[in-house]
């Protein structure tokens, strides 16, 4: 089986904490077991000239192939969004305005890398959009929802990526938590997937 591992953080080339040691130790862990995994983060500016560039899909200028602990990484290079001071903004605790923006450019991307394999697991709300759409199961695992990704009904990143739209192959979809005068990537993340389960139900764990 191939797994692509889409995240924000992978120890030890970007971590903040919990995130990026939890998606580094999964990713070893089911490399040993025999599963063909390769993760996917963004190339931030301190991974900039880090691995092996080669045409991207999606918005992003190019794809940076390298590796971590054994384990393949994609770096996805794209500079507006992440050609910046830190990895969720210019200082620990801070986060970038135009935070849907940034992800919901990854998550365009890493929809498109993930035709390559068998199942596609995201990890948090920076990559919850990417379950839409997605040409193969999803499983979307929450780490932390005390800190949700919001972006404005207007702008065009928001809604191409987490409108709730119909999907070929899937019945439904849940809104991305429409009660809300914001989008919500995580709600983008949790639609049902009859792919990977046998009938309609969200491919979504929990995770402290």
């Amino acid at each position: 089986m191939r797994v692509l591992i889409a995240a924000a953080e992978c120890s030890p080339v970007a971590r903040t904490g919990g995130l990026g040691e939890a998606v580094a130790g999964l990713a070893g862990a089911l490399r040993r077991s025999g599963v063909d995994v390769t993760v996917a983060i963004p190339r931030y500016r301190h991974l900039a000239g880090l691995g092996v560039e080669e045409e991207a899909p999606g918005p992003a200028r190019a794809i940076a192939r390298s590796e971590s602990d054994g384990v393949p990484v994609l770096l996805v290079d794209d500079p507006p969004s992440f050609d910046r001071a830190g990895i969720y903004g210019p200082d620990p605790g801070s986060g970038y305005e135009d935070q849907w923006q940034r992800f919901g450019r990854f998550s365009a991307t890493v929809r498109e890398l993930a035709a390559g394999y068998d199942l596609l697991h995201l990890h948090d709300s920076h990559t919850g959009p990417a379950a839409l759409h997605s040409p193969v199961p999803t499983v979307f695992t929450i780490h932390n929802a005390l800190y949700p990704i919001l972006g404005p009904w207007s702008d065009p990143w928001s809604a191409s990526s987490t409108e709730s739209t119909p999907v070929p192959g899937i019945r439904a979809t849940i809104p991305p938590f429409r009660r809300h005068s914001r989008r919500r990537t995580c709600g983008a993340g949790t639609k049902p997937d009859e792919r990977s389960s046998g009938g309609p139900a969200p491919t979504l764990e929990g995770c402290c």
